[in-house]
């Protein structure tokens, strides 16, 4: 159940202050029955500062704290509840927080929206009586919340009342309980969490009020999210721009990401963009990093916990294994890692320290000389941290010695403390835990990998990150645009239900300044050698009618005509071929177009996302659409900067380079273009349903709009 569009302007940390951070905790059906979640819940409450409520009519004490009978009994108006009661009792409860005063209300019991129609009615129903008194409500069907912080440890998992792990700058927000716990198990090797926010059924708190709440939270400096269903578009791009703009690191693993919600048949973009691109296109949006494993996830987020702003792009790579070296070579041009050459003086630092048979290079093979010699290994380190090429530095460690594994973590622990570089431990020894990897994980200043490839992507998008917070910081996007000229010819288009002619969609384009192709719709035939005469051979001949969105597909384009003998016939034609297709469409004309020379052909594209609102994509255009799921998605507007790396992040990108004669493209040109248009998408808003431009030819820098389906959405923007 998602809340109503009108709490998604209630954005600070107040709001949740109650439930994430109480002063007082009843738990309801508290008991002292061993194993019941009311027995556990009190349990692990037991390094909370604040102050604690059992609440039960059938018991005076639970060990030596008073129990209340009800919570009308209670000395004040707890913060927040703990329902540790069966489902039938929930609706009953909920009414007793909300008569008390009471700021939140956490929900143990299952049986709710996860059962069906009938549960989700009843749950409904929770809402409603929560929301009339002003109480927050978490679940149903959730294990809790976790503020290591204060010891409000809300929760009724085993292992928490004696022992607290130390909190950390890194919260876990999670839909599953049990998912989350998995996670929050990495504190036994050292790694700090603060905070454990699960939602439940989510039919109240989610995961849009967590981030939101977690955005101004003074501990945390990473967010890891675990999203198993959707999310309130708006909030949740609310949510994620006051975490980017106050420098938090979000770090989200979204399952179902292979289902998508709606087929759309009328563009290709339809096909290219489905719910599940635009959930994705919102977390970039956000700056968030988005890992599909869930082994994945927790390294990611303590490399972020500790890695400081990058000081530049490049990586230096050290191992003991040219083996290893070799991989390292390979894996960063996988991942767009930069590996530059060592400089000047840490090569001559490096050749000083190094055997005569060493070579210095980066990645580099520091040889097995340096398993015994610590100072040597010790001054290849050094030499590397302070060399400016270097953003972060990955240690590669193939196997663990005994004696020499400590000594050596020893020795990179304690230069740790002086560099102002992130290192990084990339573990590839099979033996998975030892005195070392326990010294590297708990170390403030560096991280632990035990993969490389899970290193490389933590690198590349920490730098990623990074350039999304510069960019959105230099970045006022206001649409420059005044998309009231758009509204003519898509209110004529809207009232015939139907879809702008590609004239019609070309020329709202270039009334914004997007470049088009220059065209003339003629009615006869020497109307039409006219046009081509002043025009220019060779042209393009096309039909033009509202019943015909897709021309190719049905036989009426005509290519390179060179002369008004080629005009004529292919006039002739399409004016046959129209005439014979079912029904007979109507026929406006024909479009007598100049023809574009060959180059790179893109398509961009945009279709409108209920949840999130305008969706668009690039990718390779014409023929090749059909054939490669080669695409950037994203949420407009962008930058020229982001709107340069969605091309770039292409497979076929190097297709603009030069193919085979083609004129190399200028990327700075398509970046403007594709910004361009990104402010048109992001203006036109919901006025639009889905856009296609296709193709975009570029050449050199020269790009041309040459052809385009605009669909107006049968509402008003």
């Amino acid at each position: 159940m998602s809340r109503p569009v009108s709490s998604s302007a209630q954005w600070s940390r107040k709001p949740l202050d109650r439930l994430v951070a109480p002063s007082s905790i009843a738990v309801l059906g508290a008991t002292d029955r061993h194993g019941a979640f009311g027995e556990r819940t009190l349990a692990n409450l037991h390094g909370f500062g604040g102050r604690v409520y059992p609440v039960n009519p059938r018991r005076e004490m639970i060990g030596n704290q008073r129990c209340h009978p009800r919570l009308q009994d209670l000395p004040e108006a707890p913060d927040c509840v703990v329902l540790a009661v069966p489902r039938e009792s929930v609706p009953a409860a909920i009414d007793d927080c909300v008569a008390v005063g009471a700021g939140a209300a956490i929900v143990y019991a299952s049986g709710f929206a996860e059962l069906g129609h009938e549960g989700a009615s009843a749950q409904r129903q929770l809402v409603e009586r929560a929301r009339a008194g002003g109480l927050r409500l978490v679940g149903p069907n959730c294990s809790g919340v976790l503020n290591l912080h204060t010891g409000a440890t809300m929760h009724f998992v085993d292992g928490y009342g004696e022992r607290l792990p130390a909190p950390g700058p890194i919260a876990i927000v999670s839909q599953s309980g049990g998912v989350g716990y998995g996670v929050m198990q990495a504190s036994e090797r050292g790694l700090g969490f603060g905070y454990f926010l699960t939602c439940g059924n989510s039919s109240d708190v989610d995961v849009c009020d967590y981030l939101a709440f977690l955005a101004e939270d003074e501990h945390t400096s990473v967010i890891t999210l675990f999203i198993e269903g959707d999310c309130d578009g708006p909030r949740l791009l609310e949510a994620g721009r006051k975490a980017l703009e106050a420098d938090k690191s979000i770090v989200v693993c979204k399952t179902g990401r292979t289902s998508r919600s709606e087929a759309i048949a009328r563009s290709h973009t339809g096909s290219m963009v489905g719910s599940v691109e635009a959930s994705f296109a919102a977390f970039a949006k956000c700056g968030m990093i988005v890992r599909h494993h869930i082994d994945d996830v927790i390294e990611t987020a303590a490399f972020l916990a500790k890695a400081r702003q990058p000081r530049s792009s490049g990586v230096g790579v050290l191992s003991t294994s040219g083996g290893l070296a070799v991989m390292a070579a390979d894996l960063s041009d996988d991942h767009g890692l930069s590996l530059p050459p060592v400089g000047e003086e840490s090569a001559q630092r490096l050749t000083e320290a190094l055997p005569h048979f060493a070579t210095v290079s980066n990645p580099i093979d520091l040889t097995a000389a340096v398993h015994h010699d610590l100072g040597m290994f010790r001054a290849c380190l050094r030499a590397f941290a302070q060399d400016r090429a270097f953003g972060a530095l990955a240690v590669l460690v193939p196997y663990a010695q005994p004696g020499v594994a400590v000594q050596r973590a020893e020795v990179i622990c304690e230069l740790a403390d002086s560099l102002d570089i992130p290192i990084c431990i990339v573990w590839t020894s099979e033996v998975l835990d030892s005195d070392a990897t326990r010294m590297y994980e708990s170390h403030p200043r560096i991280s632990f990998f035990r993969s490389m490839r899970r290193c490389f992507e933590a690198v590349r998008d920490w730098q990623w990150l990074d350039r999304v917070r510069v960019d959105a910081r230099q970045s006022q996007q206001a649409i420059r645009i005044d998309i009231e000229r758009a509204e003519p010819a898509l209110a004529r288009a809207r009232s015939e239900r139907r879809a702008l002619t590609e004239r019609e969609g070309k020329a709202l384009l270039a009334e914004f300044g997007v470049p088009v192709t220059r065209e003339r719709l003629c009615t006869d035939l020497q109307q039409a050698i006219a046009a081509a005469r002043e025009i220019g051979f060779p042209v393009v001949l096309k039909a033009e009618s509202p019943e015909i969105e897709h021309k190719s597909d049905v036989g009426v384009v005509r290519l390179g005509l060179a002369d008004e003998l080629s005009v004529s016939r292919a006039f002739n034609d399409i004016i046959g071929i129209v005439e014979q297709l079912p029904d007979r469409p109507a026929l406006n004309g024909i479009l007598v177009q100049e023809m574009v020379p060959a180059g790179v052909e893109l398509i961009v594209g945009a279709r409108y996302d209920d949840n999130f609102g305008p969706v668009m994509a690039v990718g390779l255009g014409g023929i090749l659409t059909e054939v490669l799921d080669d695409k950037t998605v994203f949420l407009p507007p962008i930058s020229p900067a982001r709107a340069a790396e969605a091309i770039a992040n292409l497979r076929g990108a190097r297709m603009l380079d030069g193919v085979r004669g083609t004129p190399a493209a200028n990327h700075e040109v398509i970046a403007l273009l594709v910004s361009r248009l990104s402010e048109v998408v992001a203006g036109l808003g919901s006025r639009v349903a889905e856009m296609d431009i296709n193709p975009l030819i570029v050449r050199g820098s020269d790009a041309m709009v040459v052809d385009s389906l605009i669909v107006p959405a049968l509402r008003d923007g």
